[in-house]
C-alpha cells in the first residue's frame, strides 16, 4: 500500500467508527499514560470531536497536559486495521458548539441523554500525525494533512 492508499484507509477507519481509546498523561502518575475508553464523532474534515466530562480522569489529565493519542480499531483481532492519531487536544470554540453538537449526536444519538448537562464540554483532537496498520504487511505513518483539512 502507498501512502495515499494508508491515507484513504485512516479517513475510512476514523469515519466508520465512533468509540476509541485515548490516551493521555496521568496527573497522578505524572509521565505514565493513562488509557480510557471514549466516544467521538469525525467532522468533515477530519477532526474529531469529543464530547468529555469535566469529571473524567481524561479530561483531568487533557487540562494538564493536551498531548494525546486516539487509537481507533476495526475490529478486536490484531489482524486487523487500525489508527493511532497523535495531536493536541483543545476545547471547541464557541460559535462552533452547536455545529459540535449535531455532528457528535448523529453518531452517538445516545449522548442526547447527557449532552447538556453543564459539566460536559466539547473538544477536538488536532492532530500532528498518524500511523496506520491497514493488514499484514501495510502499515505506515501517514501526514494528517492527507486526510484532514482543519
Amino acid at each position: 500500500m502507498n501512502e495515499r492508499d494508508l491515507a484513504e484507509q485512516s479517513l475510512r477507519l476514523l469515519g466508520t467508527n465512533n468509540v476509541a481509546t485515548l490516551a493521555t498523561f496521568s496527573v497522578k502518575h505524572p509521565s505514565f499514560p493513562f488509557v480510557s475508553f471514549t466516544n467521538y464523532a469525525l467532522r468533515s474534515d477530519g477532526i474529531p470531536v469529543f464530547l468529555l466530562s469535566s469529571m473524567a480522569t481524561h479530561s483531568k489529565n487533557l487540562r494538564n497536559n493536551s498531548n494525546c493519542s486516539l487509537l481507533v480499531f476495526e475490529n478486536e483481532g490484531m489482524s486487523e486495521a487500525r489508527v493511532t492519531l497523535i495531536g493536541r487536544m483543545t476545547t471547541v470554540e464557541e460559535e462552533r458548539i452547536e455545529t459540535s453538537k449535531e455532528i457528535y449526536l448523529n453518531a452517538n444519538p445516545d449522548a442526547a441523554r447527557w449532552i447538556d448537562f453543564g459539566d460536559f464540554q466539547f473538544y477536538e483532537m488536532q492532530p500532528i500525525d498518524c500511523y496506520i496498520v491497514a493488514g499484514f504487511g501495510a502499515m505506515g505513518w501517514v501526514d494528517p494533512k492527507d486526510f484532514c483539512d482543519p
